[in-house]
Formats: C-alpha cells, structure tokens, sequence
C-alpha cells in the first residue's frame, strides 16, 4: 500500500490549516465511506507521524484515490465531494513512497534493506530514516549515462571510480567513508545495498571536476545532469534528502522488491502498485524500458535496470534509456 507526498512549497502553505482541512473533509465524507475520511484524514496529517520516532509502515496508510471512487456512495453530491478531493490530491502530489523501513525484515537475511547502508546519506539527513520516495515523472527519457554511442562503442567515457574517486581529485568531506561507485557483483556486494545518494554525491562532484578541467566537459555524466536540471521545476518533498539517481538496489526494489541477491531475481510487484497510483495522478508509468543506476561497470558500461521483468543488463553507458530519481525520507 503506497501513499503521496505533499510538494515542499503546499505542504508549508497547507500546513497551518492543515488540522482544520482535515476535519473538514473527515465531516465531508465520514456519512459516506468512513474507510476514505479515515485514509484522506491520515494523507493530510502524515507529516507528524513521519516525524515521530514509530517506525511507520507504508501499510499504516491507505491507498487513497482508488477509495475515493467507493461503490459505498450512491449519492451523486457526495461523489462530486469525492471527486474534489481526488482532484486536490493529484494537484498536491510530488511523489509516491514506494518503500519503508518496516517492510524490510532483518531476521535471517543477509542484505537487508537499510538506509544506513548509505553512511553519507545518514550523515548529511540524519532524520531521513522512514524510506524511500519516487518521483512521479521521469527525468529523461531518452537519456546516456555518459558520452555517446558511435559505431556500438562509447565515446567520451571513462571509469569515474578510477579516474576520479580513487585520487586526489575527489576532495568531499569525509571522503574515506564513500563505497566505490564500481558494481561489486557479489552476493553482499555494493548493488546489494542502498547506495544511490553517496554515489550521486560522487557523480556530482565527478561532473562538477569535468566542467571545471579542459578537455573534460563531454564527459559528465548526463543520467545525473538531468536529474539537476529536472529538478529545478520538479523539488523533492519537504523533509527530504533531495533527488539522487538510485543504486541498483534501490532500482530492483522500485520494480520488484527488497531481496537479498538481486541477481537473476525477477518481478515487478512494486512496479504494478506504483503504476496503478501514476495513473491515478497522471505522472509516468514504468513500462518496459531499461533505467540507469548510481552505479558503473567500467570504463564503457553500466548495469542497467530492466523494468519490464526486474531481471539486469550490462549495457554501454551511451545506450539512452531512461532516467528517474528517488529521495529518502
């Protein structure tokens, strides 16, 4: 059960009246569906409980625009109600939180889900420990990892983890704490874990490098480059860690959900749920195109993720495929 994310700037603006609007609308709609009013109640007032030190299951809220078509109200006024409140969602939507601590559990497993994987990320937002965000439209859709594709071969590309984070040209602050951006195929290995701030901490500084050093300019890495710019019109929640590009991890439990190896494990469980809400508020559904990670294979290659049955690709990093980005909260 998935729910949505007030953008930063209405979440401020709303916020003030936000007990008295809830109220409102939990009268508005309680003689008609009690489960609606309940799930509406709980969206509006979510800010709190995300706050709170309860670690808060994505099951502790209810999927709210499907409810609000309830077959319960045979009354045309109250359907039009409904049908505004439905409307006030889509327009206050900037994410769908897609996973939550909760829904991982540690006995027995080898790599769980843990946002503390993520050393910088828990540094930098140290009250972000709830889950994890995705946006509600790509970044690109059409879109290198880095250079470009000529006569099947990438030009203009290079291995950031050797070229950069392993020298003195990677000068962020605690450095050493940083796990290479190069996929470790191993079972408990780095694609195995959440990863995708710190490694687009390092892709930004990467990028940064590039358009400050000659010769370097065609060799940002654009997966990253368009998550910026798209997010100049489309800011993460409130509360948040920002937009980052996810980790193959954070990708496979998008599509599918959190396994211990996700290595030849297929399915798009999450995918389907997430897909049913972006229909619901207009944003772009997962179909069976490829996306890009935080990570990289080599000088010419990345891992990619396949969406269409959450299985993997090792594909030439001026392949374009698509581009989309999560935060944790």
């Amino acid at each position: 059960t998935l729910f949505f994310i007030l953008e930063k700037n209405q979440r401020e603006k709303h916020n003030a009246k936000s007990n008295q609007r809830s109220a409102e609308i939990y009268q508005n709609v309680a003689h008609c569906t009690s489960a609606s009013a309940e799930a509406l109640y709980k969206f509006i007032n979510h800010r709190n409980r995300q706050n709170s030190e309860k670690s808060v299951s994505v099951k502790d809220f209810s999927v709210i625009l499907p409810q609000l078509t309830d077959q319960s109200c045979n009354s045309k006024a109250k359907q039009t109600e409904l049908d505004k409140m439905s409307n006030y969602l889509k327009s206050q939507a900037s994410g769908i939180v897609f996973w939550t601590t909760a829904e991982t559990t540690t006995e027995g497993r080898t790599t769980p889900a843990k946002l503390t994987d993520d050393v910088i990320m828990a540094t930098d937002f140290p009250n972000c420990t709830h889950g994890l965000i995705v946006s509600l439209t790509d970044a690109s859709a059409s879109c290198a990892w880095q250079g470009v594709l000529e006569n099947n071969k990438t030009k203009n590309s290079e291995a950031v983890y050797e070229n950069f984070q392993n020298t003195d040209f990677f000068t962020l602050a605690n450095k050493d704490k940083y796990e290479t951006i190069k996929a470790d195929e191993e079972a408990t290995g780095n694609v195995n874990k959440i990863l995708g701030y710190q490694s687009t901490q390092v892709l930004r500084a990467y990028n940064k490098y590039c358009t400050e050093t000659d010769g370097k300019a065609e060799y940002i890495v654009k997966a990253v480059t368009a998550i910026d710019q798209w997010a100049l019109s489309n800011p993460a929640p409130a509360n948040t860690t920002g937009w980052f590009l996810p980790s193959l991890k954070e990708l496979h439990m998008l599509c599918y959900k959190d396994v211990d190896n996700i290595w030849g494990v297929e399915g798009t469980e999450t995918k389907t749920f997430v897909n049913g809400l972006l229909e619901k508020v207009g944003g772009n559904q997962f179909g069976n195109e490829y996306y890009w990670p935080s990570l990289e294979y080599g000088t010419s290659q990345c891992i990619s993720q396949d969406f269409q049955d959450g299985n993997h690709a090792w594909q030439a990093k001026g392949i374009l495929n698509k581009v989309r980005a999560v935060c944790a909260f």
